[in-house]
């Protein structure tokens, strides 16, 4: 379970208005823990995410979240990616 191992596809779209698919690829089962984080990084949501090899669309639902920018982190053991995103009304 290397992070180095994951290619990120995409986040489309973003900004974003109310959902949002993160596209990674993987090229092992990986085991991640995504976190959805305020600037002001309060925690707003966290999910333990069970992935296959291949293209895993990952669907990020924004619509209950205030207008502005967000961190959406992906983690396992050995590593950790950001995403930034920006909420649009």
């Amino acid at each position: 379970d290397d992070l180095r191992d994951i290619k990120l596809e995409g986040v489309f779209p973003n900004p974003v208005s109310d959902k949002t698919t993160v596209s990674i690829y993987l090229k092992q089962n990986s085991r991640l823990k995504m976190t959805l984080s305020g600037m002001d990084g309060k925690l707003l949501r966290s999910e333990d995410l069970n992935l296959n090899p291949g293209t895993n669309d990952i669907e990020i639902d924004l619509r209950n979240e205030a207008t502005g920018v967000y961190h959406l982190s992906l983690t396992n053991n050995a590593s950790k990616k950001i995403i930034r995103l920006v909420k649009v009304m």
